[in-house]
């Protein structure tokens, strides 16, 4: 091939390949925008306890933005303004309540986390949205039962369950993953087992809910009069069920 010819096909062939780079750097940017790995939490519960009541969004920006960053419903409607300024190239971590502009909790729902960059129409965000769920869960506190070094207890729950807490009077806490079974170093000491002190306690449970056992070992000395279970569902929202009245003393093991 003559020069005449070969160079005209290797501008040519450039040319391509930088419109093609381009189009690949735009169609990134589009995908993941200027943000990196943006999240905001999942669930919360701004009911006032101190539990999950606020929010957290994060991203990291790649260059100084001036940025607005708003909480809108599932019907685009805007809930919250969280923080409008300029931000560096850095790691940004901003927690909210959830609270309109006025103060007001949120209604329970869907809401996403827009991110707008001034000059540039397009809006960002995490791809996941915030649940906010004040609703406790329901439950029945079936029985528990103190039979030499533990107590066995049998709950009926209609949803999942995040954490269980056993509250004595004096304000003692003691508290569990059920998902986890808990150390047994320590005294007393919660956990879920599929058998032990719980698993021989009558299963009855109501339609549409689910079954949870516990154990809390080390239980001989402790003081159960005005104690309570407190179960936490996954945003956080207490449900409290006294243990007085199903309380049963079975003696040793």
């Amino acid at each position: 091939m003559s020069k005449r010819l070969l160079a005209p096909l290797l501008l040519f062939v450039a040319a391509a390949a930088a419109a093609a780079a381009v189009f690949l750097v735009h169609r990134i940017e589009a995908r993941i925008g200027p943000f990196n790995e943006p999240y905001v939490t999942q669930v919360i519960s701004p009911n006032g306890d101190g539990v999950q009541d606020e929010a957290l969004v994060r991203f990291r920006t790649k260059q100084p933005e001036r940025l607005t960053i708003t909480l809108v419903d599932e019907h685009g409607k805007l809930a919250r303004t969280i923080r409008r300024g300029r931000f560096t190239a850095r790691p940004v971590k901003i927690p909210f309540p959830g609270f309109d502009n006025d103060g007001h909790v949120l209604p329970d729902g869907s809401y996403r986390v827009e991110i707008r960059r001034a000059g540039d129409d397009r809006v960002y965000g995490p791809a996941k949205a915030l649940e906010i769920d004040t609703r406790p869960l329901d439950a029945e506190l079936a029985v528990a039962r103190r039979r030499g070094d533990n107590l066995g207890g049998l709950l009926y729950v209609n949803e999942g369950v995040g954490a269980i807490e056993l509250q004595l009077a004096d304000g003692t806490v003691l508290a569990f993953d059920p998902d986890d079974d808990a150390s047994r170093d320590t005294a007393p000491a919660l956990s879920t087992p599929k058998q032990d002190a719980a698993a021989s306690l009558p299963d009855d449970r109501p339609r549409g809910f689910v079954s949870v056992r516990f154990i809390v070992r080390g239980a001989r000395d402790l003081d159960l009069v005005g104690a309570t279970i407190v179960l936490r569902d996954v945003a956080g929202n207490p449900t409290r069920l006294p243990l007085d009245g199903t309380l049963e003393e079975a003696g040793e093991a």
